[in-house]
């Protein structure tokens, strides 16, 4: 992880992760391996409070299905941009 946050410094503001069966047990390993800093740059989302995501995304930039405007996506490749 040490090199990630040489090498990638500042790139990553938040990380929002949307809790799922398991994140628990997967947050008490990965957590061993993170910094402070890190730590507090992870957002878990509980379930049922996807709307908490606005707080940090524009509803234009997050799916319906997760509280925002931006219509479903169901098909992911080619990637397209959130403005077409």
């Amino acid at each position: 992880m040490r090199k990630v946050g040489v090498f990638y410094c500042g790139s990553t503001e938040r990380t929002l992760l949307y809790n799922s069966s398991g994140i628990g047990f997967i947050w008490s390993v990965i957590s061993n391996f993170l910094t402070e800093s890190q730590k507090k740059k992870l957002v878990i989302i509980p379930k049922g409070e996807e709307k908490k995501a606005l707080e940090f995304v524009d509803p234009y930039q997050l799916e319906a299905q997760y509280g925002g405007k931006l219509a479903n996506l169901t098909e992911y490749w080619p990637i397209k941009s959130t403005g077409e």
